[in-house]
């Protein structure tokens, strides 16, 4: 819906792994379910249910990005020391 909001083409949905088939059947769900509809050029554009469902993704993106991947503490590890000189090993 964001790619029809912004009139972006569907080669960012595309490079994203959907294939052609994929995309329309989403584009014919989001018809049917009444997000997206026809305008008087046959151009696909979002109503208000689908320009508010956009709306509201965009406010809540923020908070979805820093809860998608739970950090990891355990992995990390402290930053040496700026004085500290590491020569690496030597290969043959």
């Amino acid at each position: 819906m964001k790619c029809i909001k912004q009139k972006n083409s569907f080669a960012i949905v595309k490079s994203l792994g959907m294939t052609y088939s994929q995309i329309a059947m989403s584009i014919q769900k989001l018809l049917e379910d009444g997000y997206l509809e026809y305008d008087d050029d046959d151009t696909i554009i979002l109503t208000e249910l689908g320009s508010n469902s956009v709306n509201d993704y965009d406010k809540n993106s923020d908070d979805r990005e820093q809860k998608w991947i739970h950090p990891q503490y355990s992995k990390y590890s402290a930053p040496l020391d700026p004085s500290i000189i590491i020569i690496p090993k030597r290969l043959k």
